[in-house]
C-alpha cells in the first residue's frame, strides 16, 4: 500500500491499524476482481501439475475444463510434485482431481470401506 493512503486511512492509528487497513483494501480489491469476473461469466483459478506444463497446454486444459464447468476458466500452472502425474484443477469453489496421487488416495478409501468377511 502507498505510504500516503496507508498514513491517510490510518492517521493516529498507529502500525496494528495500517496493516489492518492495507489488509483490508487488498481484500476489496481481490472481492471486486472476482465480481467482474463473475459477471463475465469467467473464473480464475489453478491447474495443478507435478511439473511445469507450457501455456498453450494450460490453455487447452483450461478450454476442456471450462466446458466441463460452463464457464470460461483462466489459469494459472502450479507445481507440486506430491501429485507424481496427471491435473488437478482448482477454480472458484470447485476441484477437479484427475492426479496420480488423488486417484490413489480414492483407492485408498474405497478400500478402507469394504467390509472385510468374518
Amino acid at each position: 500500500m502507498n505510504p500516503l493512503t496507508t498514513s491517510r486511512v490510518c492517521a493516529g492509528h498507529g502500525a496494528e491499524s495500517a496493516r489492518l487497513a492495507e489488509l483490508s483494501l487488498v481484500g476489496l480489491a481481490s472481492a471486486f476482481r472476482r465480481r467482474i469476473l463473475d459477471e463475465a461469466g469467467e473464473v480464475e483459478g489453478f491447474v495443478e501439475t507435478a511439473r511445469p506444463i507450457a501455456a498453450p497446454e494450460v490453455e487447452r486444459i483450461a478450454a476442456e475444463f471450462g466446458r466441463v464447468l460452463g464457464q470460461k476458466l483462466i489459469l494459472k500452472n502450479r507445481v507440486v510434485p506430491e501429485l507424481v502425474g496427471g491435473v488437478r484443477v482448482i477454480a472458484g469453489n470447485r476441484m477437479l482431481d484427475g492426479s496420480v496421487s488423488g486417484r490413489l488416495e480414492a483407492l485408498r478409501r474405497r478400500l478402507h470401506d469394504v467390509p472385510l468377511p468374518c
